[in-house]
Parts: structure tokens; C-alpha cells; sequence
């Protein structure tokens, strides 16, 4: 088996399921199984019969039925115990994956040999419609010992992966429960990995950009808890400049993008105080002395740095 789709249903309305599933089920190369987990009391009954339906007709398909809500942690955690592929793929409640996914991580898998982290491109949709960047070398495969690019420019979305399984079983990673802690999960597994690649490729997955159903503030609170990480494994001064990079770019760029989608001025003014309470008097110094931001590969960022009073104002001003 190459591939694990690991998908929680939590509350998600029948019709968009069926969408989900169907993107999943119709793909091109069938070497995947597929690991439904689903909140019973939280789904209707409509729902819950169409889920079962699909386990019985598939082969490849695994379910779990929480009898009580758990939320998309636990149940990603529990997919995580019956996967059996080669890779893992989670996937939010919205996720469209196209049809040639598991045929384009394969095809690359077989030219490279073992990669522990693979990342693709993925469009977005819902309040945003663009595909994601990335600022890495496309194809290459980062021996993660000598070059660690790939820690300052991973993307914080989980979908946006295929993870080697065995190292996810062997570490014992985990996600938090009822916390969005995703890219904490990513950067445990990227803190053990030896090789990651970007497929060059059209976007894989479609993901859905939305409203949080938990605090819009956890997206940048898992930052100590990441940081805390590499501290415990040794690796924290190592990459101390490809972190710090990486988290100033969420909380300056990414994170104020998201809420700006909010379009909510209130909870835009506290994500400002945030983001100028951790960020202002550390910007001098990161201007001058972190060489991932001097090497500019971002210039959107590096504009935003360098205007960055402007910037908070314009962002404000837009909602």
C-alpha cells in the first residue's frame, strides 16, 4: 500500500462529503486505502448511512465510529494507529484531492527513493482563491543534514504533504487534541526527517480557507511549543535562524492574511497588537542578522519587513 488518506468527518453536511470521498475514490493509480473516522452524534443519520455505505462497497476503506465527539485530532490520531501505507495524507473536513495525487507522489517516489517529507502545491478556495508559493528548489531532494532551506519555507498547512509513515509510528508523533496544532505535528516529523522534496507539479488538493471552529490564535501560540521542541532534541541553535525566519513570516504575513479574510476589525486589531507586541523591536535585529530573510527569496515578505509600520496600517484599513 503506498498511500493512507487519513479523513475525519466532524459535523460535515452530506453533499460536501460525498465530494470528498468521490475526489479520494476516483483516483487515477488505486495503490491508497482510505481510513474514514467519523463523529456519529455530531453527523446525521443520512450521513452516517452514506459513510458505512462507502466502507462496505470499498475494499480499501477503514472506518472508525466515535460514539462521542472527539474532533479531528483524536481522530487523525487514530487513523494514524490503522494506517498501513507507505505515506500518510490528513485531510480537513472540505479537502478536495484531484485524481492524479497518488500517481504523481508515486511517479516522483519512484525516481527518488526514500523521502520522508514530501510538499506540493494546493489551491485554495472558500475565502481565498490562489495556490499556494513555495520558495524552495521544485524536485530537489534536501538532504536535510547539510541544507536545512526547507525548515524556514515548509507550508503551515497540514494538507499541503505526504508523510513517511514509519517515521510517524516511530517517533510516536501525535497531534494535540481539540487544539490546531498542525504545524507543530510538521515540524516534529521535519525535525527527525533526512529528505524532503517539493513535487513540481499542478496543485494536488484544494483546500478550503474558512472561519475557525477553535481560536484563531493557536495558529501562532504552537510557536513556543515548536521552538520548546528543538531546544529538547538539540537541534534548537542549529536552526535557530531557519525557525525564527519561518515564525516571523506566519505572524507578520500568513497569520494577518488569514484573519484579514475575516473581515472582523475587533479581532483584526488584537492580531495587530500581537503581531507588533512580538515583532517591533525584534525587526532591526532580524533585518541585519537572520541570512534567510537577506537571502530574499520571499519578496513579498522582505516588503512587508522593511514597510512594516505601513504594512499593519494598510492591513487594518482593509477590513
Amino acid at each position: 500500500m503506498f498511500l493512507s488518506y487519513i479523513y475525519s468527518i466532524n459535523g460535515v453536511g452530506l453533499d460536501a462529503t460525498k465530494i470528498v470521498l468521490d475526489s479520494i475514490l476516483n483516483q487515477t493509480d488505486k495503490d491508497f486505502e482510505l481510513i474514514l473516522i467519523s463523529d456519529v452524534e455530531e453527523n446525521s443519520d443520512e450521513l452516517n448511512d452514506y459513510v458505512r455505505d462507502v466502507f462496505w462497497q470499498h475494499d480499501n476503506c477503514k472506518i472508525i465510529e466515535n460514539a462521542a465527539l472527539q474532533g479531528v485530532a483524536v481522530s487523525w490520531n487514530a487513523g494514524i494507529e490503522l494506517a498501513e501505507g507507505k505515506y500518510a495524507v490528513f485531510l480537513n473536513a472540505s479537502d478536495h484531492v484531484m485524481p492524479n495525487q497518488v500517481a504523481e507522489i508515486k511517479k516522483v517516489y519512484e525516481k527518488s527513493g526514500e523521502i520522508d517529507v514530501f510538499e506540493y502545491k494546493v489551491h485554495l478556495f472558500g475565502l481565498a482563491d490562489s495556490d499556494t508559493k513555495t520558495y524552495v528548489d521544485v524536485n530537489k531532494v534536501y538532504d536535510l543534514k547539510t541544507d536545512q532551506t526547507p525548515f524556514a519555507y515548509i507550508n503551515d498547512l497540514i494538507q499541503a504533504k505526504a508523510f513517511k509513515l514509519d517515521n510517524i509510528k516511530s517517533y510516536q508523533f501525535r497531534f494535540r487534541r481539540f487544539l490546531r496544532y498542525d504545524l507543530l505535528f510538521t515540524y516534529k516529523v521535519l525535525g527527525q526527517a533526512t529528505k524532503y522534496m517539493f513535487i513540481e507539479s499542478d496543485a494536488l488538493i484544494e483546500a478550503k480557507i474558512e472561519e475557525t471552529n477553535f481560536s484563531i490564535f493557536d495558529l501562532v501560540n504552537q510557536w513556543p511549543h515548536i521552538f520548546n521542541y528543538y531546544r529538547r532534541i538539540n537541534r534548537f541553535r542549529e536552526l535557530n535562524d531557519y525557525l525564527i525566519y519561518a515564525y516571523y513570516k506566519i505572524i507578520v504575513h500568513i497569520w494577518l492574511w488569514w484573519i484579514k479574510k475575516y473581515n472582523n476589525k475587533v479581532l483584526m486589531k488584537k492580531a495587530i497588537a500581537f503581531t507588533q507586541r512580538k515583532f517591533d523591536d525584534k525587526r532591526e535585529g532580524f533585518m541585519k542578522t537572520n541570512p534567510i530573510y537577506n537571502a530574499k527569496r520571499d519578496q513579498t515578505f522582505t516588503q512587508i519587513v522593511e514597510n512594516f509600520s505601513k504594512w499593519m496600517k494598510e492591513t487594518l484599513k482593509a477590513v
